[in-house]
C-alpha cells in the first residue's frame, strides 16, 4: 500500500515536470519572435566601440561621455558625444546638436551605434537602455534614428520600447521603407505595435505576449497577418 502511494506520488511529479518542460520550451525570446517577423538580412552594421565618460561635474549635475572606436576597427565615424544634465540630455554628432525628449535619459555605457543601409538610403541608429531601467527586469530601450543627407544627419524618429533591440527596426510590411516596432506594456501583458517612420500604424494585426523568466515570452494571442509560429 505504501509503495503504491509512493509510486503514484512520483508519477504525478514526473507528469508535472514534463508539462513544465513543454510549457517552458514553448516560451520564446525576442530573437525567436523577430526571426518570424523581420526577415531582412544584413540590414544592420554595428559600429564597434563604446561610450566612455570623459568628464563629470556632480555639483552642476553635468556628465559628458564620448563614443570611442575600438582600436582595430577600420570603420569611419563622426565624433559623437552625449551630455547628460539634471534638466535634459543632448547628443552631438559633429556639429549637429540634438536635444532629447525630457523622458529620454540614456545610460551612456549601454549605448550602441548602428549603420543601416536599405534601398540605397543610409541611416544611423543609436540605441541604449534607460538610466532607471538598466539592470532591472523591465528594461526600456531608447532609439534615435537619423537619416544621412550629404554630410549631415537628420533626426527622423525617436521612440522607446520594452525589451527592445536593434531588430525593432525593419521593413515589416515589405513596402520598401523602414518601419519600427514598439513593445508596449498593457497591464500584465505586452503588445507589439508596428508603425512607419511618421508614426502611422501599419495595420498589421496584433500580438499579445506574457513575460516569463529569463527574458522569455509566451505568445498569448497572434493576429499578425501572414505570420505564424511553431
Amino acid at each position: 500500500m505504501l509503495q503504491d502511494i509512493k509510486f503514484e506520488f512520483m508519477y504525478r511529479i514526473i507528469i508535472l515536470l514534463l508539462i513544465s518542460l513543454k510549457t517552458f520550451s514553448q516560451d520564446k525570446n525576442l530573437d525567436d519572435i523577430y526571426s518570424n517577423i523581420n526577415n531582412k538580412e544584413n540590414l544592420f552594421e554595428e559600429i564597434y566601440g563604446k561610450f566612455y565618460y570623459t568628464s563629470s561635474n556632480r555639483e552642476k549635475g553635468i556628465y559628458k561621455s564620448e563614443f570611442i572606436l575600438e582600436s582595430e576597427t577600420k570603420q569611419d565615424m563622426e565624433r559623437i558625444y552625449y551630455v547628460a544634465t539634471n534638466l535634459f540630455d543632448t547628443l552631438f554628432i559633429n556639429k549637429n546638436i540634438f536635444l532629447l525628449k525630457d523622458y529620454f535619459k540614456y545610460y551612456p555605457l549601454s549605448m550602441k551605434i548602428y549603420f543601416i543601409q536599405y534601398n540605397e538610403k543610409h541611416f544611423k541608429c543609436i540605441t541604449g537602455k534607460a538610466q532607471s531601467a538598466c539592470g532591472s527586469g523591465l528594461e526600456r530601450t531608447f532609439y534615435m534614428l537619423f537619416k544621412k543627407k550629404n554630410n549631415d544627419y537628420i533626426l527622423i524618429n525617436s521612440f522607446e520600447s520594452r525589451f527592445g533591440n536593434i531588430k525593432n527596426i525593419g521593413d515589416f510590411n515589405d513596402d520598401g521603407k523602414l518601419d519600427y516596432m514598439k513593445i508596449i506594456r498593457k497591464g500584465k501583458y505586452y503588445n507589439l505595435d508596428f508603425r512607419d517612420l511618421k508614426g502611422n500604424s501599419l495595420n498589421m494585426g496584433n500580438m499579445i505576449l506574457e513575460y516569463k523568466l529569463n527574458d522569455k515570452f509566451k505568445i498569448i494571442k497572434n493576429n499578425l497577418k501572414d505570420i505564424k509560429f511553431n
